[in-house]
């Protein structure tokens, strides 16, 4: 897999217990998030609903919770 290194946002813009949404210029969104000292950008798509984890998602540790239907993901 190439890898390629893209300046997203400013670690400023993201919230310390949720997410920032960023569109890529291929039109796909994201959604940014802070757990601790790292960073994580994953699909903005909620797997089990479909919901914006960027608007519904909340971090606690390294376990983001789409609160929309409780769904929970290892960052």
């Amino acid at each position: 897999m190439e890898e390629h290194n893209y300046r997203l946002c400013a670690l400023a813009d993201v919230p310390g217990n949720g997410g920032l949404r960023v569109v890529l210029a291929t039109g796909t969104p994201v959604a940014v998030f802070k757990a601790g000292s790292d960073v994580y950008v994953v699909d903005d798509l909620c797997t089990h609903n479909g919901a914006s984890l960027s608007k519904y998602g909340e971090v606690e540790g390294h376990v983001l919770e789409c609160t929309w239907h409780s769904a929970k993901f290892d960052l």
